[in-house]
């Protein structure tokens, strides 16, 4: 559990603050917070090294304020479906029952490619957030062109009708009615808890308006936040070129938006998509050594590729990834992280988006904790509090700031160490 909550402070703290202590030094500080040490909320004995080491730093830089509600944090797809059974509760689970975990929805749509060499990448990028959606046990939509409705009538039409008569259907609908068709579907009753889409193909812009190509009727981007606009939770991947006025349209507190161009003038082809496919298999991108990667993790992976695809061919860089997760409509670029800190500001000291995308967790590496759903969204909501607290620094006096931060590493010290025993049952 040292080692667990050790890597929660590197990625939690240290990212947004640049707090200049190194692991062992931190690893000393959690043993003293979870052994007590006469550092309790109301102790007036607060460790001097716990006070001098991670909470008296006095060279902190601010990141913006907190983002608003933010998405499911960590898929529990490694956790088996069951609970163990102990013997001696005669066959009873040994853990509480959690409750239902969040359903979550990919709607992958695949554009009209034009050129095959484009349609390879296109199908290799698709496959990749398939496997991703499986392994977490997501619900795949895949939208599909009229010419290869009959494979994929079992996969849509199900929701507006019987699995019998869509065999019969012989005037199938376009891509974009199926899209619009099936939005409307997972808005219905609230059943999309988390909406992914991605797009992965072309997009034009002109006279100010910005479609996603797909083989029939091309779809806009205000008309889609239209359709989307009754679903908060949405995380919105577009790798098409010309790209960035979804984000604009689409851009509101608890979503988290991703385009592959900063603006409705890089129309060229995107690689960055294909880049970010491959980002969010690869355990190489655990940029912050804490077991598992992250879509702020692949997003800056995703878009490294991207430059250095450019600066290998000799070519003028023609699309600059933007991520969006704080509702304020303007995106962020990797240039401002090395790593995942913080290292540039912007201009009006508008807020760095990338808080709520550093707690959406793709996949789980074998050596990290992987939480139930219960403790993921306690942990969550701790990550919350601290992004809070980070706002408020400038007006807290030191005393304030030192209890309210020592309160939240408790509670994160006493979150992991139930994960590991919980996790320690399990393996049994």
């Amino acid at each position: 559990m040292m080692i667990s909550l050790a890597r929660w402070t590197h990625r939690f703290v240290l990212p947004g603050n640049a707090w200049p202590f190194d692991l062992t030094v931190t690893l000393t500080t959690i043993v003293l917070l979870i052994a007590g040490a006469s550092i309790g909320p109301n102790s007036g004995n607060r460790s001097p090294l716990l006070v001098s080491t991670i909470f008296g730093a006095q060279n902190e830089t601010q990141d913006g304020e907190t983002a608003g509600p933010q998405l499911a944090a960590q898929q529990s797809a490694a956790e088996p479906d069951t609970a163990p059974q102990d013997a001696a509760s005669g066959g009873r689970s040994s853990r509480p029952a959690e409750a239902p975990r969040p359903e979550v929805h990919l709607l992958l749509v695949v554009g009209a490619p034009g050129a095959q060499e484009f349609e390879q990448d296109f199908t290799q990028a698709a496959q990749a957030w398939e496997r991703l959606a499986s392994k977490n046990r997501w619900h795949v939509h895949r939208i599909f062109s009229p010419r290869h409705q009959k494979a994929a009538a079992s996969a849509f039409w199900p929701f507006l009708r019987s699995p019998q008569e869509a065999q019969t259907v012989t005037d199938p609908p376009s891509a974009k009615e199926q899209l619009q068709q099936t939005i409307a579907h997972l808005a219905d009753e609230n059943r999309a808890n988390e909406l992914w889409l991605v797009f992965i193909g072309h997009g034009t812009y002109a006279q100010g308006a910005a479609k996603f190509n797909l083989i029939g009727p091309d779809v806009e981007a205000k008309e889609l936040a239209t359709w989307l606009d009754p679903i908060d939770r949405v995380i919105m991947i577009n790798t098409s070129s010309s790209s960035a006025p979804f984000l604009v349209e689409l851009s509101r507190p608890g979503r988290i938006i991703v385009t592959a161009t900063r603006s409705g003038g890089e129309f060229n082809y995107a690689r960055f998509g294909t880049f970010l496919a491959a980002a969010i298999e690869d355990t190489k991108n655990d940029l912050d050594h804490d077991g598992a990667v992250s879509l702020l993790e692949a997003f800056l992976a995703g878009s490294r590729r991207t430059e250095q695809f450019y600066a290998q061919a000799a070519r003028l860089a023609t699309e600059h990834a933007l991520l969006d997760d704080n509702g304020d409509r303007v995106g962020t670029s990797a240039d401002f992280y090395r790593g995942v800190q913080i290292v540039r500001h912007a201009q009006a000291d508008r807020p760095i988006d990338g808080s709520a995308a550093a707690r959406v967790i793709l996949f789980n590496g074998p050596q990290a904790i992987v939480l139930s759903s219960a403790l993921a969204a306690q942990r969550q909501q701790l990550e919350i509090e601290l992004d809070r607290l980070r706002g408020k620094r400038p007006d807290l006096s030191e005393e304030a700031y030192l209890d309210a931060l020592e309160k939240i590493m408790l509670q994160m010290a006493a979150l992991y160490e139930q994960a590991e025993n919980e996790q320690a049952v399990t393996a049994q």
